[in-house]
């Protein structure tokens, strides 16, 4: 008896309307009082995690031109210039690099290193397989003009892929040395718009 009693009179408690309204209430002025904070700090961390994203990004862009300028471009020319302003291009890259590769002091890094795009997070392999993972298209001019001048406008080499660059655009060097950002790949793909007979690949 006395314990349905204790029993009934903590039911009853429990039940109280006006301390069930009172609970709520404060609960109601915890949640007014951390919100804000929590949404200011959730807006903060997001636009930080926007601005790494925005900065990593320019980091890869700029990596990825000074590449095709500094290594790609100025290496094939060096490789394979001619004294009259034109020059006798390689088939690919690989072949560019595997030839140069055997004048490396011992020690240093293989040429591979030059055929991977700082925004893909490709892992270089092989030299000899760079066919299946290197991270630009490059384009033998030679098969279409010979030993004859090509347009300094052309594109030479450009990346593979829009993922290199977050899907935003592709970087482009151009016969002559020019590199240029190419949002979208607008620009690439007018051109091979323009000049189907050239059979330009378009990066995936």
């Amino acid at each position: 008896m006395v314990i349905g009693r204790l029993r009934g009179q903590k039911l009853g408690t429990s039940d109280n309307p006006s301390r069930r309204r009172t609970w709520l209430i404060a609960l109601a002025l915890i949640i007014l009082i951390l919100l804000p904070p929590i949404l200011l700090g959730g807006r903060q961390a997001l636009q930080y995690y926007n601005r790494y994203r925005a900065a990593r990004f320019q980091k890869h862009l700029r990596l990825c031109q000074w590449k095709l300028k500094a290594n790609l471009n100025f290496r094939l020319w060096y490789l394979y210039g001619q004294d009259d302003g034109t020059i006798l291009f390689p088939p690919d890259l690989k072949s560019a690099f595997l030839e140069s590769e055997k004048n490396l002091v011992p020690g240093s890094p293989s040429n591979a290193i030059f055929l991977y795009c700082p925004g893909s997070g490709t892992k270089p392999g092989l030299l000899s397989d760079a066919d299946e993972w290197q991270d630009y298209i490059y384009i033998d001019w030679s098969r279409y003009y010979g030993a004859e001048k090509v347009p300094d406008d052309y594109p030479l080499i450009y990346d593979r892929r829009l993922s290199n660059h977050d899907g935003k655009g592709i970087n482009v060097v151009t016969v002559g040395g020019e590199v240029y950002w190419d949002p979208d790949a607008g620009k690439l793909c007018s051109f091979a718009l323009w000049h189907p007979e050239y059979e330009v690949p378009l990066p995936e």
